[in-house]
């Protein structure tokens, strides 16, 4: 796989030392990519950035995977893109609305959509464990 990379804060020098190709722009990411994963930040600046424009500029055929804020991508836009045969298809684990109920993005059959279990990992549930049962021992050691 050949992996290429866009960010406001992203050098070509950064990008040579992650062994990543470099695009100086969002366009030029959504122009050479096959499959597009956003890992933004919302912002004003960012909000609503992956649009009809940016469709357009995708390879036909093209996927597109967020996993960052919903609100980063025009939702109608991606839909339309998705029916045209733009976007070959679409995963998510963010929604406008949690959960996302009768959302037509997730009832599209080329779009999967699961839930957002981000910082559900190995150590994170550990830690929750851990800090369960010190709050526990911590209230029976003092009664």
């Amino acid at each position: 796989m050949n992996i290429i990379g866009w960010s406001r804060s992203l050098t070509p020098e950064k990008a040579k030392a992650l062994g990543i190709g470099y695009c100086a722009t969002l366009e030029e990411l959504a122009e050479q990519s096959d499959a597009v994963s956003l890992h933004l930040a919302l912002s004003k600046e960012t909000r609503g950035v992956i649009n009809a424009d940016f469709f357009a500029r995708m390879k036909k055929g093209a996927f597109l995977i967020n996993t960052a804020r919903a609100e980063l991508v025009d939702q109608a836009a991606l839909a339309a893109a998705i029916e045209s045969g733009q976007v070959a298809g679409a995963s998510m684990d963010v929604f406008r609305t949690e959960p996302p109920g009768e959302d037509p993005l997730v009832a599209n059959d080329r779009v999967l959509a699961t839930p957002h279990v981000g910082g559900f990992t190995d150590e994170s549930v550990n830690r929750a464990v851990e800090t369960a049962v010190d709050n526990l021992l911590e209230e029976l050691t003092n009664q």
